[in-house]
């Protein structure tokens, strides 16, 4: 459908994450990337560019936007604030 996915992270748990531009979070629960489902579609008028897992904790994660915000989840990606 001409939609940008951005480049998949690996968390520590081992499953990955993804983002259809401007759509969604998705995530997959292990690497064979067969099955993925959505985490978060409701980031405003944010678009997420990057994340990272914390090591320690697979349900925080951490993004930045292409409005220079960061963003945190401690939830898995299910709710978003400002970092």
């Amino acid at each position: 459908t001409g939609e940008l996915v951005l480049p998949i992270t690996g968390s520590p748990d081992g499953s990955l994450l993804s983002f259809v531009i401007g759509r969604v979070l998705l995530t997959c629960p292990d690497s064979t990337t067969d099955v993925w489902f959505v985490l978060s579609n409701d980031f405003g008028n944010e678009i997420p560019l990057l994340i990272a897992v914390d090591p320690a904790d697979t349900h925080h994660l951490v993004v930045t936007t292409q409005k220079n915000s960061v963003l945190e989840s401690t939830d898995g990606g299910a709710t978003w604030k400002t970092f």
